[in-house]
């Protein structure tokens, strides 16, 4: 049971100083001190997102760039008597190479003039045979 009447600390002073003693040392909560603290940087948080970044530039941005380099140097490398596709799926054997346009062949006698962005993949191999005595061996028979 408690005591009646107002409640003091074992030394008589009032912390609060408004008549309400504060608890006494034997209404405490016994707590048990926690182990060790763990200290955690504030770049913690951030390690996971950069290896997520990390991962997407190694699976996604870095083939998609190779990708990129290898189209340009086939754009740059088309030449007269290539045998190539445009984007637009038309085949065509490139007749004349000026700066950013080729003229080409897709019939007999019917020429293009298409921008050498358009071209998509050449059939034959850079420094092939052009010579007119070959065959043919591309999408334009004669």
């Amino acid at each position: 049971m408690r005591p009646s009447g107002p409640r003091r600390w074992p030394s008589g002073d009032d912390p609060t100083g408004i008549g309400c003693p504060g608890p006494t040392p034997s209404d405490r909560p016994v707590t048990r001190s926690p182990g060790p603290a763990r200290k955690t940087t504030p770049m913690a948080g951030f390690i996971p997102l950069i290896l997520i970044f990390g991962l997407m530039y190694v699976l996604m941005i870095r083939p998609q760039q190779r990708k990129a380099k290898a189209q340009q140097a086939l754009v740059a490398a088309i030449q007269a008597g290539d045998e190539v596709v445009l984007n637009s799926g038309i085949f065509g054997v490139v007749k004349e190479a000026e700066d950013d346009v080729l003229w080409l062949e897709v019939y007999q006698g019917i020429e293009l003039k298409v921008l050498r962005g358009a071209v998509d993949r050449r059939f034959n191999e850079p420094g092939g045979a052009t010579d007119e005595d070959t065959e043919p061996t591309g999408p334009i028979e004669d």
